[in-house]
């Protein structure tokens, strides 16, 4: 089947934190892409939800998000496709950079740079 979508999505093990009304859940970002991601989290959270992704790197990156579709794992945790937000925020931008440099990076060790 063919992947409709309009950036390639990264592999990742990314530990951040989920943000919703100023409470912080722990979740696992296992892919990301320019204009969404998939997490990982124990906490069971309703598609539609508002949520801040924060991304631990220094400073932190935070950018806000809608939760698309979600689906409860063996494991008890719950996988979630994420929608990012366009905002057009300082974050927003060092999000993309954040990404553009990983795709730098995949590329750069696919073709042996």
């Amino acid at each position: 089947m063919r992947d409709k979508r309009r950036h390639p999505r990264l592999l990742a093990n990314i530990e951040g934190r989920v943000r919703i009304v100023k409470k912080n859940y722990a979740a696992t970002i296992k892919d990301v892409s320019l204009e969404g991601l998939g997490l990982v989290s124990s906490v069971e959270l309703n598609p539609n939800t508002l949520i801040e992704i924060v991304l631990p790197v220094s400073p932190p990156i935070v950018v806000r998000a809608i939760i698309v579709h979600s689906r409860k794992l063996n494991s008890g945790s719950y996988l979630y496709g994420i929608k990012l937000k366009k905002e057009n925020t300082a974050d927003e931008k060092r999000f993309t950079e954040f990404y553009s440099n990983r795709i730098i990076s995949k590329l750069s060790s696919f073709l042996h740079f």
